[in-house]
């Protein structure tokens, strides 16, 4: 197997697109990260490492993305080319690109943790995995009943509500991932991405949702102050946004859960998602 590095990340799509629809949900994470930086980088990144693995016969067999100071996104690939792009990237190190400080994979399991394992071998890092995950794909909503409130779209009003609420989540769901900022945040806001419940005329819970691709729609980040939990505004309130996204033209909508958290992995199925894969997140040290 070869691989190949790119610069151009519309090139790099067209590439590449073909074989990410043959399984559009798995792959909608890396299908998305790339459609995100057709026009650059975002801000505080680098530009971002594309790679593309050719079998031997010349044809596509998988991707991998990363967009520095993040993980390296891998893609729903076999174990062996997983361990192929570890060593294509750990022969990288020495020519400047981004890939010394890698600080870990993200993947469906399959091709992360032999990632995970061969750059382990090969650079004298250990690998700790942080999170195992769980996919979920929806194709038809189940909406929960009793909810008090209601949903509605953020505006600029809330800007100031959704940065602090999505820092206290990724403090608490990915603590190790950079922090937001309140430009990205205004950016979903302004996107009309982001989504609020309101009970009793103030917010109770925060949906987000990504960019469709490829006819799917991943759903996130979810959060509800701990104070606020346990009254089913984040289940109303996701069941509403995967609602609107199906209604838009979406295929399905996807979305990822942390395999310790039982509460949210049962939520979601309650409201029609159901289990598609698992993933892992590993960190190197």
């Amino acid at each position: 197997m070869h691989c190949t590095r790119h610069s151009d990340p519309a090139a790099f799509l067209a590439l590449a697109r073909p074989w990410l629809e043959r399984d559009p949900v798995v792959n909608n994470i890396v299908t998305v990260n790339v459609q995100m930086r057709l026009d650059g980088p975002l801000p505080g990144e680098d530009p971002p490492l594309l790679i593309s693995v050719a079998g031997p016969d010349g044809d596509l067999v998988g991707v991998a993305l990363r967009t520095p100071p993040r993980s390296l996104l891998l893609a729903g690939v076999p174990a062996e080319v997983g361990v192929v792009v570890a060593e294509y990237l750990a022969g990288l190190r020495d020519a400047g690109l981004p890939v010394a400080d890698l600080p870990g994979v993200v993947g469906p399991v399959g091709g992360a943790e032999p990632f995970a394992r061969r750059w382990s071998e090969l650079t004298g890092t250990t690998g700790t995995v942080d999170m195992r995950q769980r996919g979920f794909r929806l194709d038809r909503v189940t909406p929960p009943v009793g909810v008090p409130g209601r949903f509605r779209l953020a505006t600029e009003s809330d800007l100031d509500r959704c940065v602090d609420w999505m820092t206290a989540f990724r403090a608490e769901a990915l603590p190790s991932e950079p922090t937001i900022t309140r430009d990205h945040v205004a950016r979903i806001v302004g996107d009309g991405r982001l989504a609020l419940w309101d009970d009793s005329e103030r917010p109770v819970s925060m949906v987000g949702r990504g960019i469709e691709a490829s006819g799917i729609v991943r759903i996130g980040p979810v959060y509800t102050p701990p104070e606020l939990r346990g009254h089913g505004y984040a289940s109303a309130c996701t069941a509403e946004i995967s609602r609107r996204a199906l209604q838009s033209g979406a295929v399905a909508c996807t979305l990822t859960t942390d395999l310790a958290n039982p509460t949210s992995n049962a939520l979601y199925q309650r409201i029609g998602y159901y289990p598609i894969g698992d993933a892992v997140s590993v960190r190197f040290e």
